[in-house]
């Protein structure tokens, strides 16, 4: 008897179904319509099919053969899946190749009880870990048995994809997992009972855009628009940091791997936790608030983030990469967060800010360039920090530490590595991310000074440091008799930053 595949269902399914019409068991459909190999289940069965065997379905069962590729999880490969390692090679290797790129399980299924019991099709999207609410009845699909407590439609053991319980018919709307100590005897549970409860808005909306990115093969994330397995790869990395920093927790407590970039949840209610988590990260308008939501995080574990917190919990990704970026530019040692803001520049930005030299420095910068609460500071004091701003332009200019920047500066060595350290000590008012915004914001105007290397003849100074300060080159604004030239004279659509905040 001919049965015509609905819309969506699995291969496993449309199997089961036409061995239930034909009165007959998967076992036999499969050795009648060529499906085994040497008496045995193909590899990734359900996955991926040669060309071969869709030819030999496609005759014994009367189906266009694109229908057949239609049932395969290989259907949403590179949307929500990549498993093209498979193609060439169906083998574990393969499978773990496939599985570091996106969340892919090759084995079991969640269902829809309210679906098994209308139409007892199962669904090929619902293999998909991200696909966690019925849209039909809103509701949150299941994943195991209540009775056995077996994940539904696994083959034998969780590394394999071939059917259990082959010689006996089998019911789409029963589970035919084996029971436990007993001889191979099926379950037989009615899935259609099992309780589900409605999905929220919250929660519905996020599947909807899942689905919408899945279907369409494109998402957005971090403010712009991405092919659908780099968002999605987005989404998964976004998830594992909120996992690793404690911002979520897994809601069955049956998931905690110690790898949860190549183990994705069976469960439907823990992808929607780690979902709404990942959530604040991933919708952020831009990188820079990406860096902030994720600094947030940090912060609330008590993390100074480092290369590596990220490194060992999820692979690179092209939307992420940035977003690790821009906050380890704003986070760490003095030194290495001017290296990163420097290293996140391009070619020509770089140019325009490094094109000057320590002679066009002065010893204490021009107050315009720092903003008026960094001045109003009584520790350290505004001479210090202009002291220590003018340090890091000679840094930018090419001094490779405090010290050299201090000697160029004509400060001693001593003073330069003290005074840069003193005033960056424990991010003290983020005085770290401030100055070096100031700095960076400067830069570039430095070259454009009507006089070139105007602060080239340094005064020798000597006693403490107080009469050391008051001695030595004051870049005056404009604003002041003394003042030549200063950011205050550059026009406020080209310097935005400093204008501000002169």
């Amino acid at each position: 008897m001919t049965v015509v595949p609905v819309d969506g269902e699995a291969w496993d399914s449309y199997l089961t179904r036409v061995a239930g019409a034909n009165a007959s068991n998967l076992r036999d459909l499969a050795e009648r319509v060529g499906l085994l190999e040497n008496r045995r289940w193909p590899a990734f069965h359900g996955v991926v099919i040669d060309d071969q065997t869709r030819a030999r379905a496609s005759a014994a069962l009367d189906l266009d053969p694109t229908r057949i590729d239609a049932m395969h999880l290989s259907a949403y490969n590179r949307r929500a899946i990549d498993i093209d390692p498979l193609v060439d090679s169906r083998t574990a290797a393969a499978a773990r190749a496939s599985s570091r790129v996106a969340w892919v399980r090759f084995t079991g299924s969640r269902f829809c009880s309210a679906c098994l019991a209308d139409t007892g099709v199962w669904q090929l999207v619902w293999r998909l870990p991200w696909m966690t609410c019925c849209p039909t009845h809103r509701l949150v699909l299941a994943h195991r048995c209540l009775c056995c407590g077996q994940l539904a439609r696994t083959g034998r053991g969780v590394a394999t994809t071939r059917p259990v319980r082959g010689r006996q018919t089998i019911d789409t709307r029963v589970c035919g997992q084996a029971l436990p100590h007993s001889y191979g005897h099926a379950c037989n549970t009615d899935l259609t009972t099992t309780p589900a409860r409605p999905v929220t808005q919250a929660e519905r909306d996020l599947a909807n855009a899942f689905a919408r990115t899945i279907d369409t093969g494109a998402g957005v994330a971090v403010g712009r628009l991405w092919p659908a397995l780099d968002c999605l790869g987005a989404w998964q990395r976004a998830a594992c940091y909120a996992l690793a920093l404690g911002c979520v927790r897994p809601v069955t407590g049956g998931w905690a791997p110690t790898h949860p970039w190549v183990s994705p949840p069976h469960s439907a209610e823990d992808v929607l936790a780690l979902a709404i988590a990942a959530r604040d990260l991933v919708d952020a308008p831009s990188v820079a608030a990406a860096a902030g939501v994720l600094g947030s995080w940090c912060d609330r574990a008590g993390i100074t983030p480092t290369p590596a917190t990220f490194r060992d919990v999820a692979k690179s990704g092209t939307v992420t990469d940035p977003i690790i970026g821009a906050l380890l530019a704003r986070t760490g040692r003095s030194h290495s967060v001017l290296i990163r803001n420097l290293a996140l520049l391009d070619g020509q930005e770089r140019l325009r800010v490094a094109d000057f030299d320590i002679g066009d420095i002065p010893q204490l910068i021009w107050p315009c360039a720092l903003p008026a609460d960094l001045l109003a500071l009584r520790s350290p004091g505004p001479d210090l920090v202009r002291a220590v701003t003018a340090l890091t332009l000679a840094r930018i200019a090419g001094a490779t530490s405090w010290a050299q920047a201090g000697q160029a500066l004509g400060w001693t060595p001593t003073q330069g590595a003290q005074w840069s350290r003193y005033v960056f000590r424990d991010n003290h008012h983020s005085l770290r991310k401030r100055i070096i915004e100031a700095a960076l914001a400067l830069a570039p105007h430095l070259a454009g000074q009507p006089k070139r290397h105007r602060w080239a003849g340094r005064p020798v100074l000597t006693g403490p440091t107080r009469v050391q300060l008051a001695a030595a080159q004051h870049a005056h604004c404009r604003t002041s008799t003394a003042g030549a030239w200063c950011p205050c004279r550059i026009r406020t659509e080209t310097t935005p930053r400093i204008a501000a905040t002169a």
